[in-house]
């Protein structure tokens, strides 16, 4: 804009310059002082004129300041444009900072909030494992208690069942002093019969204790000394007491007495079996009281010829009946 200015004021005062030299080459020559009057004011305006161009000159050099002022204003702006970038990213930084600050001052809050509840937490913990050592304690205590109350218990059925076992050994002793009791009588009573039948109609009845005295008498001659036998069978009541009366009464060797019971106490096979009594003299076989089975294999193995000895089968169960068979047998 001063530019533009400056030129229209060149090309006024050209013009100006211009039109007073035309003026004064026509003046020349007809009015001296007026010719003088405008020289003068040629002067006058000459003078103006570089009042005016110094003006300009000052004005330019002013403008050409301002020019290096907004240059330095520009520059100043564009430095603080750039300030200013540098402060919004500085800024948005400082927000992220902020909020990442803020983040961690809130998981500080939160990481403070849940170490007050552990430590509650803790508390109560210790609280309950001091009341847990407590009652650990007391359990321990009446755990104690309870094992020397177990002691006196254990030592008291030990009592006790000693007792019961005593009084149940006496029971069953009875009970086998009864079974054999109950077989001597069936024995007896089966043997009075058999008797009784075979007796004719007008033989009169023995008495009993003469019958009995009767068998003694002939069974006392009988010596089973030299005897090898075999109770197969029968009760364990029955067979022992069967060989306490032969080897009390009759000499017989209760060391060379085999006894095999029947297979509900005890099972054998052929071979065992075989093994046993393939030298007895004499095997007897209770067959009131014994398995099929083991009556079958014996007389498989007579009949094989692999026993030595005979076999007698008894059908009573008491002791005085098989004692008066084995007897009878011999004799």
């Amino acid at each position: 804009m001063t530019r533009k200015v400056i030129s229209r004021l060149r090309q006024l005062f050209r013009l100006i310059q211009q039109g007073f030299t035309l003026i004064s080459r026509r003046l020349s020559g007809r009015d001296p002082q007026a010719y003088r009057l405008l020289a003068q004011q040629l002067v006058d305006l000459d003078a103006r004129h570089r009042q005016l161009q110094q003006a300009l000159a000052a004005e330019r050099s002013q403008v050409q300041q301002a020019l290096a002022d907004r240059t330095q204003v520009q520059q100043k702006l564009s430095e603080h444009k750039r300030q200013q970038q540098i402060l919004t990213i500085e800024n948005e930084q400082l927000k992220q900072a902020l909020a990442a600050f803020t983040q961690q001052q809130q998981a500080l809050t939160d990481h403070e909030q849940r170490q007050q509840t552990l430590t509650i937490e803790n508390e109560r913990l210790q609280q309950a494992l001091t009341e847990a050592a407590q009652r650990q304690q007391a359990l321990t205590i009446e755990r104690e208690q309870l094992r020397q109350e177990l002691n006196d218990l254990y030592d008291y059925s030990g009592r006790e069942l000693q007792k019961l076992k005593s009084q149940i050994e006496a029971l069953q002793k009875q009970a086998e002093d009864l079974q054999l009791n109950i077989f001597e009588v069936e024995d007896e009573r089966d043997a009075l019969l058999a008797q009784l039948a075979s007796l004719p109609p007008e033989t009169p009845e023995i008495p009993k204790t003469r019958q009995a005295e009767t068998v003694e008498i002939s069974a006392t001659k009988a010596d089973l000394s030299k005897l090898h036998l075999a109770l197969v069978g029968g009760h364990d009541a029955t067979r022992r007491e069967v060989i306490k009366e032969l080897s009390t009464q009759y000499g017989l060797n209760a060391k060379k007495c085999i006894e095999l019971p029947p297979f509900d106490h005890g099972s054998l096979g052929k071979s065992r079996i075989k093994s046993k009594i393939q030298h007895c003299d004499l095997i007897v076989i209770i067959t009131g009281y014994i398995n099929h089975k083991q009556t079958d294999s014996i007389n498989r193995l007579r009949d094989k010829g692999a026993l030595s000895g005979e076999v007698l089968p008894i059908n009573c169960r008491g002791k005085s009946g098989v004692v008066r068979q084995i007897l009878d047998y011999v004799a």
